[in-house]
């Protein structure tokens, strides 16, 4: 704490500091206040609760948000002041107040004493008696610090001693609000979790509680808010605000608009026809707009400017592009692309036509409404930079990284994509940084939706060194959608609002403090047990993409057996009641990674997704829900047994028990080897030139290969296009004679699949044509039930040995089966 204050002291010196003694007051003596809490009378909240339409500056201030805008419009817009202010009050309440009472109930808990807050006029004639604090910046300026406050941002925080008194102040509110939170931190307080008892809050016990110095801070980030896909608990937005996020925003800040409905604009105006609308596979496609027509330019100025008349207190309008692919054939759109391939989502980039259609109508919309940005997702359908047309400056670039792998650092050379999304972000960032575009970044924690939030989650390092680096190139914000998941995600979580505010600290030295404060006398074997998950991560190949199927991969059990070797060091070192509670919650999700990973093994090796479902996969809910006592988001309600959302571990149990349905529901059925025969076959060499699915060629000379593992580990041919030719051999039980048979994979994912038995192809019927080439979905990952079946009649030899041959072929992304596939027969 010496250093950090003396390196404050230094900073805060040359923000035009005088330089002074370091002052140190006493607060807290041996259980007994020596302070009053000091609030001014009149609070800013007060003050902006005391304007009104009448005001001439509420008038001035729409008059250059509107300078076409008619007399009678600025009347209206004017008349709509109570209810903006109003709303203002109720989303936001008093900061200040909040930040005295927040000091207050901290304080007691460190020390017992009871600290009284009081109001007091900040004009009148003395500030109250030393030793003090003073909340807020009125009192802060009648200290002389306010050349300090005027050089802060708008949530910057200052903590000074200066004449017997503790000044807790920011430029506004919210940053005295944060100025609290920090002083507690500095005290040793910790939020690391939410909860609703105390479990997730380290609180020090202090007999004497003091303050010296003078502490300022900046955020890295202007926006640091963290939105829950699913819901969240009561206790989560407290967490984030305490850690100086910004999910709740400050009095009058803005949210950055970005969606996914690009073609809105068209749909409500009411003046749309075909002329208006892209075409897919000759028809029109409603969903995505014809950016080459000029009545489409028209249509989208008014409804921007009409969106920003109708809540004229607005400052930011979204311009997203749609989930969807913007495949648009006509020709004149054609004509305004890169001709560009996107190898992430496996289709033409839409970026320079996207550019081209915005740039056309943002420059009508600002002449109305200048000082507007409008939010642009950097997403799916238009990660490429713009080659041919540029960024405008109106633009608020929020960059979504579907496009990158979750599990490796941007630029990490194990990781092609990584690679890739590097240098694309770094010229996004050139180009944007040149318009004088705002630039914000916008993660997925777990990203793609791609993490089982019953095992640990050992993503910190990459979150730590990814934030750092984007910080680096010039973002201006950090926005995360996110899982409120404490026991999956916890470390994560942290990492995640610690670089939020300061981005320029070194990841190790986060979870440092996070073991040494949250496991106390245990916390140094603690670090090893998160050392062994960081090891792991530093040395795993390409795994993951926009899928779930091998999470419990990163985690394979001898990983799992070192940590939990940590664990027992971590037991054995824990000596005080905190240290115990806190190494039995980490031990909990151990417990209940190694149910999930073992189970998943189970069925791997079994076939018995049933027991592995009811056994071992009950083992972990039944450990998450009991963690449910301390906070409702342990793991998020709707992903718990009962879930229905296919990638979330209620998904993995639901499934496993359908799987295990189909399978006993059959009059017969065998298990298919675990091992089959592999060979990368993109040039389609295996079957046309080798005939490798006829029994008579010999394949003892190939690898053997797991299939339940996607072939694309083995050859790390993730987001290329490839194709992979399998084989295995299986004696089919008598009992199948006089029945039809099929191939039933649990879990399988193709472009296209070719299967042979003894050697003969498998005929599929699309319907206007038969032939020996199953096609499936172009963007598989769309839907997460990736079970297939298919028809084998009377192929199989019931009684003998039989070959099974398979080739899957895939456009991008990851492609072959993760479970274990049956012959099933009826």
């Amino acid at each position: 704490m010496k250093k950090l204050m003396t390196i404050v002291a230094a900073a805060a010196l040359s923000l035009g500091m005088k330089s002074v003694p370091m002052e140190q007051i006493t607060l807290i003596d041996k259980g007994q206040p020596l302070v009053k809490i000091y609030l001014p009378a009149v609070t800013e909240l007060d003050k902006f609760a005391a304007t009104s339409e009448n005001d001439p500056e509420v008038r001035e201030n729409m008059r250059k948000r509107f300078p076409k805008a008619s007399e009678e419009e600025i009347t209206s817009f004017v008349a709509r002041y109570p209810q903006f202010r109003d709303w203002e009050i109720q989303r936001c309440g008093d900061e200040e107040k909040l930040a005295a009472q927040e000091l207050a109930d901290h304080l007691k808990k460190i020390s017992g004493a009871d600290v009284e807050i009081a109001a007091w006029d900040a004009n009148a004639a003395e500030l109250p008696p030393a030793p003090a604090i003073m909340i807020g910046a009125e009192f802060a300026r009648r200290a002389e610090f306010g050349e300090t406050l005027d050089t802060l941002e708008k949530d910057g925080l200052l903590i000074g001693v200066r004449g017997g008194r503790l000044y807790l102040s920011g430029r506004r509110a919210r940053g005295t609000l944060y100025a609290v939170y920090e002083y507690l931190e500095q005290l040793g307080v910790r939020w690391f979790m939410p909860s609703v008892d105390d479990s997730g809050t380290f609180i020090p016990a202090l007999e004497e509680v003091s303050a010296s110095g003078i502490f300022v801070s900046n955020p890295s980030h202007s926006q640091r808010s963290w939105w829950c896909t699913y819901g969240n608990g009561a206790e989560y937005p407290v967490w984030a605000l305490r850690n100086k996020g910004n999910i709740k925003k400050a009095l009058c800040d803005a949210d950055i608009a970005q969606g996914h409905h690009l073609a809105t604009a068209i749909q409500a105006s009411g003046e749309q026809d075909e002329s208006c609308y892209g075409m897919t596979d000759g028809h029109i496609n409603g969903m995505v707009p014809n950016m080459s027509n000029p009545k489409v330019w028209d249509i989208y100025a008014r409804h921007y400017v009409g969106e920003f008349k109708s809540w004229p207190y607005g400052d930011y309008a979204s311009i997203s592009a749609e989930d969807a692919l913007m495949n648009d054939e006509r020709p004149e759109s054609r004509l305004l692309d890169s001709n560009e391939f996107d190898p992430f989502m496996g289709s033409p980039s839409a970026t320079d036509r996207m550019w081209f259609f915005h740039s056309r109508y943002l420059d009508k919309v600002l002449e109305e409404c200048p000082g507007r940005r409008f939010g642009c997702l950097v997403y799916s359908n238009n990660l490429t930079p713009p080659r041919i047309s540029h960024v405008h400056p109106a633009m608020a670039l929020v960059f979504a990284p579907l496009g990158i792998s979750p599990n490796f650092p941007v630029g990490d050379p194990r990781s092609p994509d990584n690679i890739a999304y590097k240098s694309w972000f770094e010229s996004w960032m050139g180009q944007a940084t040149a318009a004088g575009a705002e630039t914000y970044y916008y993660d997925y924690e777990p990203l793609g939706f791609s993490w089982n939030k019953a095992m640990i989650c050992p993503r910190w390092p990459i979150i730590g060194q990814n934030y750092r680096y984007f910080w680096q190139q010039g973002l201006t914000g950090h926005t995360t959608q996110g899982w409120d998941d404490w026991g999956a995600c916890h470390l994560d979580h942290w990492m995640m609002i610690r670089l939020y505010w300061n981005a320029d600290q070194d990841w190790r030295d986060i979870v440092a403090d996070y073991c040494s404060r949250r496991f106390l006398e245990a916390g140094e074997a603690m670090r090893e047990y998160y050392a062994v998950y960081e090891k792991r991560m530093a040395e795993i190949p390409e795994f993951t993409g926009n899928e779930i199927w091998g999470n419990h991969l990163m985690i394979p059990p001898n990983v799992r057996a070192a940590a939990r070797k940590c664990l027992e060091k971590a037991e054995a070192a824990a000596k005080s009641d905190w240290a115990r509670k806190q190494v039995a919650i980490a031990r909990e999700l151990q417990d209940s990674t190694d149910y999930f990973c073992d189970g998943i093994e189970y069925a791997s090796e079994t076939g018995d997704y049933a027991k592995a479902a009811t056994e071992y996969f009950q083992k972990s809910f039944d450990i998450i829900e009991a963690s449910h006592a301390r906070y409702s988001h342990a793991m998020n309600p709707r992903a718990g047994r009962a879930g229905d959302i296919y990638f979330e571990p209620g998904g993995w149990y639901n499934k496993y028990i359908q799987f295990s349905e189909k399978i006993n529901g059959a009059a017969a059925s065998v298990i298919l080897p675990r091992y089959w025969k592999t060979v990368l076959d993109t040039d389609n060499l295996a079957t046309t030139r080798d005939r490798l699915q006829d029994p008579a060629v010999s394949v003892k000379d190939l690898e053997d290969w797991d299939i339940t593992i996607v072939p694309d580990v083995k050859y790390q041919t993730q987001h290329q296009v490839s194709a992979f030719f399998q084989r295995c051999e299986v004696k089919v039980p008598g009992s199948f004679a006089g029945k039809r048979a099929r191939i039933y994979f649990p879990s399988i994912i193709a472009r296209a699949v070719q299967i042979w038995v003894n050697g003969k192809s498998v005929m599929f019927d699309h319907g206007n044509y038969v032939d020996d080439i199953w096609r499936g979905p172009n963007y598989f990952w769309y839907d997460y039930n990736h079970q297939r079946e298919f028809d084998l009649a009377d192929m199989l030899v019931p009684g003998e040995k039989n070959t099974i041959a398979i080739r899957i072929f895939k456009s991008y992304d990851h492609a072959g089966s993760y479970d274990r596939p049956f012959l099933l027969a009826d």
